[in-house]
C-alpha cells in the first residue's frame, strides 16, 4: 500500500479482510472497503473487536447477497453497508437445450464438505427408489477425501451404486450442466451460490436449500424450488413431480436462465462496483448521485 498509494484497497473474504484493512489504514489508503463473501465465518472475540475497530476507518462493509449484508449488521459495524451481489459470466454457461433432451437427470455441483450437505440428496435418492423412481445422479467436484469417502460409503449403503457417480473436478463444467434437467444444492449455508446461478443460466431446473445465499436468488415455484434445510422427503417430492412432469417446468428453467442473466452477470456486478469507485473519488460527480442500496 506505501509503494502504489491506492485511492481505494478493497479487501475480500476473512480474515483477510482483516489483514488488508490493517494495512490500508497504516498506510493511509484513503479509502477502504470490506467485502464480505461468506454467511458464517468463525469470529473470536478479537477478531469481532478487530472488524468493529476498523469498520471506522472503513467506508463500507458489502455483502456479496442481501443475507450477507444482514449478517455484517448483525457485527454492530460503524461503517456504512451496501450489497453488490457476485457476478458470474451468464454467457458462457447459456444454453438453449430444451430439457426433455437433456440425457442426464441431477447433477449437484459442490466441493465435498459438511457444509454443502451432500447426504440428503443421497437420502432423496433413495426415497424415490422406493417410489420406482430411479434418476442419474452426479456430483462434480473435489474436496475433502473423508467428505467424499463419506458418500462413497453411503452410496452403497443405500443401494444407489448404478444411480450415482462421483465426476470429481471438470474442466467442462457449462457442458455438464447443459446436459442435465435436475440442478440440486442442498447447502446447510452460502454466501452468494455462484453454482446455482450458473445452473440457472444453463437452463437447468434449479434446487435449492432455502438458506441464506440461495433464497434469494430462487423465487420459489417460480424460477426454482426451494426445500427446508436436510429435509429428503421434501426434497424427493420436489425431485419426483419435475422428474415425471419434466415439459411442465421448461418455462420456469428459461425464467432463471433470464434471471441470471439479467441480474447476475459479472457485467452488472462490475458496473455497481465502478460506480461506488467513482463516487468515491469523484464525490461531487453529478453524474453518480444515486446512493447505494
Amino acid at each position: 500500500c506505501e509503494q502504489w498509494q491506492p485511492d481505494i484497497l478493497v479487501a475480500h473474504g476473512f480474515p483477510e479482510h482483516l489483514i488488508g484493512r490493517w494495512a490500508a489504514k497504516q498506510a493511509g489508503v484513503p479509502h477502504i472497503l470490506q467485502v464480505e463473501h461468506a454467511s458464517k465465518e468463525r469470529y473470536t472475540p478479537f477478531r469481532l473487536w478487530q472488524t468493529r475497530y476498523l469498520s471506522q476507518f472503513s467506508d463500507y462493509a458489502i455483502g456479496v447477497s442481501q443475507g450477507v449484508t444482514d449478517v455484517l449488521r448483525s457485527q454492530h459495524l460503524s461503517c456504512q453497508m451496501m450489497t453488490i451481489a457476485n457476478g458470474i459470466d451468464t454467457q458462457g454457461f447459456v444454453s438453449d437445450t430444451a430439457l426433455s433432451a437433456r440425457a442426464q437427470d441431477i447433477i449437484m455441483v459442490a466441493r465435498f464438505s459438511k457444509g454443502k450437505n451432500h447426504g440428503v440428496l443421497l437420502d432423496a435418492l433413495a426415497l424415490l427408489k422406493q417410489q420406482h423412481i430411479t434418476p442419474t445422479l452426479n456430483f462434480l467436484g473435489s474436496g475433502s477425501g473423508r467428505h467424499a469417502r463419506a458418500v462413497i460409503d453411503k452410496i452403497a449403503k443405500l443401494g444407489l451404486q448404478d444411480q450415482v457417480t462421483l465426476l470429481g473436478h471438470r474442466k467442462d463444467m457449462a457442458a455438464q450442466l447443459a446436459n442435465h434437467k435436475v440442478f440440486v444444492l442442498a447447502s446447510y449455508h452460502e454466501g452468494l451460490s455462484l453454482s446455482v446461478i450458473e445452473a440457472m443460466a444453463a437452463g437447468c431446473v434449479v434446487v435449492g436449500s432455502d438458506v441464506v445465499g440461495i433464497r434469494e436468488l430462487i423465487a420459489h415455484e417460480q424460477d426454482g424450488f426451494l426445500f427446508e434445510v436436510d429435509n429428503a422427503n421434501e426434497l424427493a417430492q420436489i425431485l419426483a413431480k419435475t422428474l415425471t412432469h419434466l415439459d411442465s417446468y421448461q418455462a420456469m428453467a428459461s425464467r432463471a436462465k433470464q434471471k441470471a442473466i439479467t441480474s447476475y452477470d459479472k457485467s452488472v456486478m462490475a458496473t455497481r462496483y465502478q460506480q461506488l469507485f467513482d463516487r468515491l473519488v469523484n464525490p461531487s460527480s453529478s453524474i453518480l448521485q444515486s446512493k447505494p442500496c
